[in-house]
């Protein structure tokens, strides 16, 4: 979305959920690569809010752990706002057990050393 008078910057927004249901075998890895594909649309000096859930009805798809072991393997530095359901799910990676709330914290401050 492109900046308006109310809002000075620009806005990109992965929110994809809606075909995953016809395609439930692969569903997850779909919506996988639909969250790591925005990463690099972040507008400079705009915002990404991407969706790491893709709910319908009574099923979801949920990829907490797999993007928790992006993160951790090649650490992105522009994660924008990652919404996810249950984010309290956590994995171990290099850098220890994590979720992924401390995942995107640990990509704020440059990750631990």
């Amino acid at each position: 979305m492109p900046a308006d008078p109310r809002r000075a910057f620009e806005i990109y927004v992965q929110d994809q959920y809606e075909k995953l249901a016809d395609t439930p075998p692969v569903a997850y890895i779909v919506k996988y690569n639909l969250f790591i594909d925005a990463l690099p649309h972040k507008p400079a000096g705009g915002l990404l809010i991407n969706f790491a859930s893709g709910t319908w009805a009574l099923s979801g798809v949920y990829i907490q752990v797999p993007v928790i072991e992006y993160i951790a393997q090649h650490r992105p530095t522009t994660l924008g706002w990652s919404l996810f359901d249950y984010e309290e799910t956590s994995t171990s990676t290099d850098l220890g057990p994590i979720n992924a709330v401390e995942a995107i914290i640990a990509s704020n401050f440059g990750y631990p050393s």
